[in-house]
């Protein structure tokens, strides 16, 4: 984590955040529904997170240095603000939580039950159960996605496995990489 400039973090004090937080809202929202939640377009996010909850990271992220807004470049603290945000919920929408959580959730009833019907036919675990055993080779893999799947956020995995938060974005762009190939063999299998 970078630190953040006296003169920036004064910046950030003084800013009206009573006007900019309800525009950063609208944003999010309006950009949550022209996204596509796993093949799905608009609709609930995955893991529960709301346009809130996105304002709110951006924030907190500017303000603890990890985006680092240069005044010089982006006068307007605003406009900055706007490009964190649509890259938290692109970044959101192509994470494995969302693939994964969204394949399962957008499963009707009788999809869910062919899914186990392919499921027990070539193998007796679930799908999810199935990945992990296709991961077991790589137990960080293994510890990652359960701790994903249950909804943990990188930098909370991070603290758990004490390691660097990039190795675990790291780790989670190779699980992601590691779950399309896997679908697409269970899909060419079907």
């Amino acid at each position: 984590m970078n630190e953040v400039p006296a003169d920036i973090k004064a910046l950030l004090d003084e800013h009206d955040w009573d006007d900019t937080i309800p525009r950063l809202i609208k944003y999010a929202f309006t950009k949550i529904r022209q996204m596509s939640w796993y093949q799905q377009q608009g609709g609930q996010v995955a893991a529960g997170k709301m346009a809130e909850d996105f304002v709110m990271d951006a924030i907190l992220k500017v303000y603890r240095g990890q985006r680092q807004w240069d005044p010089q470049t982006v006068p307007d603290l605003l406009v900055y603000l706007f490009g964190v945000v649509r890259s938290e919920i692109h970044h959101h929408s192509q994470s494995l939580e969302n693939r994964c959580l969204r394949f399962l959730e957008t499963l009707s009833d009788q999809h869910r039950k062919d899914a186990e019907a392919i499921d027990t036919s070539d193998a007796p675990e679930g799908f999810m159960e199935g990945f992990l055993k296709e991961i077991e080779d790589e137990p960080r893999l293994v510890r990652v996605a359960t701790l994903a799947a249950a909804g943990r956020k990188p930098r909370e995995i991070a603290e758990e496995l004490r390691l660097p938060v990039t190795s675990i974005y790291n780790t989670r762009k190779l699980l992601q990489r590691r779950l399309e190939e896997y679908l697409a063999r269970r899909q060419d299998a079907s």
